[in-house]
């Protein structure tokens, strides 16, 4: 966040949930909003929240343009795919520029083929994918579009000591072991 505002931008988000990433907004005093899509399953999604999905988006790119307009905004920052789709539109229709933020592996499936149409739109200016894993389905689709930054870790989880040698006896891990991923 702070870099797109170094750059110049008025970034303006669309988040699924208070949380660091909002106080992290409200620090930098940069406007964003709770997206208006009700919760939807982790992982592979249930059939009518796909059925679904295309009408909580151009709800949701309403809200979007709506903000957008309040708070002059130049660059529509999506920080994860439920909100791809939405921001595309809404980017399209006002005329401004929408940031991917791809924190989450698409190999294959339909939500692959959306951000696959998303990165060829004139509207999508750039991705960052957080890791070359995740960037790996994408690279063929305007790889000048997409770089890779590593994912960030919430400070809470970072100092979880008590925990960490409880996992590290757990699963046997020395010292110079690092575990990543989610145990």
């Amino acid at each position: 966040m702070e870099f797109a505002l170094n750059m110049g931008h008025s970034p303006f988000l669309m988040l699924p949930s208070e949380g660091y990433v909002t106080e992290a907004a409200k620090s930098l005093k940069i406007p964003f909003s709770l997206f208006p899509f009700p919760s939807m399953t982790a992982g592979k999604k249930k059939f009518f929240e796909k059925i679904f999905y295309p009408f909580h988006s151009f709800r949701c790119s309403n809200k979007i343009e709506e903000f957008a307009y309040l708070n002059d905004i130049d660059l529509i920052f999506a920080n994860g795919p439920r909100v791809f789709l939405p921001s595309v539109i809404a980017g399209k229709r006002i005329s401004k520029k929408v940031h991917l933020q791809l924190h989450l592996l698409f190999e294959k499936g339909a939500e692959k083929k959306l951000i696959e149409i998303l990165l060829k739109t004139e509207t999508v200016k750039s991705a960052v994918a957080c890791s070359k894993k995740v960037f790996e389905p994408f690279k063929e689709i305007f790889p000048q579009k997409m770089s890779v930054v590593p994912y960030w870790v919430s400070p809470p989880f970072l100092n979880e000591e008590k925990r960490r040698e409880e996992l590290r006896k757990r699963f046997n891990l020395s010292e110079k072991n690092v575990a990543i991923g989610v145990i």
